[in-house]
C-alpha cells in the first residue's frame, strides 16, 4: 500500500507530542500542570446535561447537511442580538471548530496558497493548511511588544500574489491577546486593500460562566452590558465594528463546546 504525499507531509500537532511525556511522567508519580490545551476547570452547562438526559429520540437518523435548523435559526437569533444579521443559508454547523477552519482553507486556497497567520498561532492551523496543499506565513509577534500586530507595512512584507486570507484568532491563541480597534481597523484595511479574506477564529469570544448574567435581562440591556465590555466579551465587539466594511471577505468560526464547556462533544459553525 501507497501512503499519499499528502499524508507524509502532515506534521503531528504538538499537543499530541506532548501527552506521551505527560503520561510517563504521571506514572512517575510527577504532578503534571497541563498548559497544553484548552480546557478551563469550569463546569458544563447545566442545561447542556439536562438536554442530554432529556434526550428521548427512539431514532438517530441523518440530519440536514447544513445542520439542523432549529440550532441554525438559534444561532441566527444569537447573531441577531448583536445587530449583525446573517440568512440561514449563510450559516453551516459543523463537527467542531476545527471542520469549519478545513471548510474555510479548502474553499479558498488552491495547491501553493498562502494563508496568513501571526507567530505564535494555534498549531494545527499549519496541518489544515497542509490538508488543502496551502501554507501557511507566518508573521511573529513578541512579547515584550505584549504580543500586539506589527504595522501595517510590516505586515504588508508577507503579502504575496499567492495569499489568500488572513487567519486571525481574537482573542489569541495560545497568547491571550485581546486586539484593539486600530488593530482591526489595519486588517480591514489589509483585506480590502489586497481582495483577500478573513478567517475570524473565535473560538474562545466568550464563556458561559460570564454571559448567564445577561441572560437574565432583557435583549436590549444584554446587548447595551456587552456593548460596555463589562460581560468578558469585548474581544468580539471589536471584530465587528468593521465586519460590515468587509462582509463579502470575512468567514467566522465560532465553537458552541467552548462556550458551553463541553469540549468533548464538539459543534462548531462557520
Amino acid at each position: 500500500m501507497k501512503i499519499s504525499e499528502r499524508a507524509l507531509g502532515m506534521t503531528a500537532s504538538p499537543i499530541r507530542k506532548l501527552v506521551p511525556y505527560a503520561d510517563a511522567a504521571k506514572k512517575k508519580g510527577k504532578k503534571v500542570y497541563h498548559l497544553n490545551i484548552g480546557q478551563p476547570d469550569i463546569a458544563t452547562s447545566p442545561k447542556f446535561m439536562e438536554a442530554i438526559r432529556n434526550f428521548d429520540q427512539k431514532i438517530i437518523a441523518y440530519g440536514n447537511s447544513q445542520g439542523d435548523m432549529n440550532l441554525i435559526k438559534a444561532i441566527q437569533n444569537y447573531y441577531d442580538s448583536w445587530d449583525i444579521h446573517y440568512e440561514t443559508k449563510n450559516i453551516f454547523i459543523t463537527n467542531g471548530g476545527s471542520e469549519a477552519l478545513e471548510m474555510a482553507i479548502f474553499s479558498l486556497c488552491d495547491p501553493g496558497d498562502e494563508i496568513l497567520v501571526f507567530e505564535p498561532y494555534y498549531a494545527n492551523y499549519t496541518s489544515f493548511a497542509k490538508l488543502a496543499s496551502a501554507k501557511v506565513t507566518a508573521v511573529a509577534t513578541s512579547a515584550e511588544d505584549g504580543y500586539r500586530l506589527p504595522d501595517q507595512a510590516t505586515i504588508e512584507k508577507y503579502i504575496s500574489g499567492r495569499t489568500r486570507a488572513i487567519l486571525l484568532t481574537n482573542p489569541g491563541n495560545p497568547t491571550g491577546v485581546v486586539y484593539t480597534k486600530q488593530e482591526m481597523d489595519m486588517i480591514a484595511a489589509i483585506v480590502k486593500k489586497y481582495n483577500i479574506a478573513l478567517i475570524a477564529d473565535e473560538v474562545y469570544r466568550e464563556f458561559d460562566h460570564y454571559i448567564k448574567r445577561s441572560l437574565w435581562l432583557g435583549r436590549n440591556q444584554a446587548r447595551n452590558l456587552r456593548k460596555a465590555g463589562r460581560n468578558g466579551v469585548t474581544a468580539f465587539l471589536i471584530l465587528f465594528v468593521h465586519f460590515f466594511q468587509i462582509r463579502s471577505r470575512c468567514l467566522i468560526q465560532s465553537c458552541r463546546a467552548d462556550l458551553f464547556h463541553h469540549r468533548g462533544a464538539q459543534t462548531g459553525l462557520a
